[in-house]
């Protein structure tokens, strides 16, 4: 066989052999189903609850499966998000705690959607109470343990010197402290506000029972670090009441969605927008065109934040299967390689049906005449 013949056999299997393994690639991609994303957040808690249903909600009208989980007051979401040998394999969590993008570096944000304010209910006038500072020596519910409220509030007492040492701290659930301060067994509680909690409005209506405020709220956030100041708004729990009758200042726990970084861009666009529809309106812990509120510590998810700057699902992530669309660049990248080389080919090298007319059915012929040849003699 002649050599520019041999060059151009070589050429045809290479170019075969490319065809074949990227019609495999795009097969399997496409025979894949959508990847498995799980969600877990402390259901508990209304402020929490919300933005979890939103999310697993808008996953399963997509059609990803997966489960919602329940954490309770102990669990750290952030970490099982981080660590993918988790049993329960959580892809997406919402958390009221600080996420240090150090320690976890492969944990993401969807969007902060809130800032969830840390209510002090005392017993007794209204008169004295006028920060934190007054329950010296006092029986406080500071919540169980490993709970944001007992995280945060017992951090926040130390600020106005209220301790252990020099008060009496209690460690029941919310509903069991609730009951506790209203029986006289406890002086003070503190508790998360949630607008659709209304389980504590009744106690707050109490006209034994009074807010304290948190002055100075700024610097005592920055000293704990993981929360920012705020207030609860006049009218908050109750509008016709008018209860708070003014707003009282506290500080806030950002309320932030998480995703492990590896999360299907096809996934990260529908929570986005569905996150987008139901808190870019604004809500009681957050006005209108505060979220999504990246964290600055903590790196955005790209996907989200594209949706966010634009309000568009790219339109590939509309049509095709998540698998698809995730891998649809590098699918149109390769593509787009070989339409280049077969270009290249049919200019440095005969088209195929030339190469047919002119080496490869002459030889055919060639070889059946020397095979008949042979088989006369």
């Amino acid at each position: 066989m002649r050599p520019k013949r041999l060059r151009t056999w070589i050429a045809l299997l290479l170019l075969a052999l490319l065809l074949i393994g990227f019609t495999s690639y795009v097969g399997a991609i496409w025979s894949q189903s959508d990847p498995i994303i799980n969600v877990e957040a402390n259901l508990s808690q209304p402020a929490t609850r919300s933005p979890a249903l939103v999310v697993d909600s808008a996953l399963r009208e997509a059609g990803f499966p997966g489960a919602l989980y329940s954490s309770n007051e102990y669990d750290l979401v952030a970490e099982k998000v981080q660590d993918s040998r988790d049993p329960k394999e959580i892809t997406i969590g919402v958390t009221s705690r600080q996420v240090d993008a150090i320690d976890m570096p492969d944990v993401v944000s969807l969007g902060t959607i809130g800032e969830q304010p840390l209510m002090i209910l005392a017993r007794g006038d209204a008169a004295p109470w006028t920060s934190p500072a007054d329950l010296h020596g006092l029986r406080v519910q500071i919540g169980p343990p490993g709970s944001i409220a007992n995280e945060v509030g017992t951090e926040l007492l130390a600020q106005f010197g209220v301790t252990s040492s020099n008060s009496v701290f209690l460690q029941d659930k919310t509903s069991e402290a609730s009951m506790s301060l209203v029986k006289g067994e406890s002086d003070a509680m503190l508790a998360l506000y949630s607008p659709e909690d209304t389980t504590l409005a009744p106690l707050v209506g109490r006209d034994d029972v009074h807010f304290v405020p948190t002055p100075a709220t700024q610097a005592a956030a920055g000293h704990i670090g993981s929360v920012i100041a705020g207030s609860i708004p006049q009218g908050a729990v109750s509008v016709i009441d008018n209860v708070p009758s003014q707003d009282i200042p506290s500080i806030s726990i950002p309320i932030t969605v998480i995703a492990n970084s590896s999360i299907s861009r096809a996934a990260a666009f529908r929570i986005a927008a569905a996150l987008d529809y139901q808190f870019s309106r604004g809500t009681v812990l957050s006005p209108p065109g505060k979220f999504p509120n990246f964290d600055q510590e903590l790196l955005a998810d790209p996907s989200a934040a594209e949706y966010y700057s634009g309000g568009v699902i790219p339109w590939e992530y509309r049509t095709f299967s998540a698998p698809v669309a995730d891998l649809f660049i590098p699918i149109a990248v390769i593509g787009s390689i070989m339409l280049i080389v077969f270009s290249v080919y049919g200019v440095l090298v005969p088209s195929l049906m030339e190469m047919w007319t002119t080496v490869i059915r002459p030889q055919m012929k060639a070889r059946g005449k020397r095979r008949d040849n042979e088989e006369s003699t």
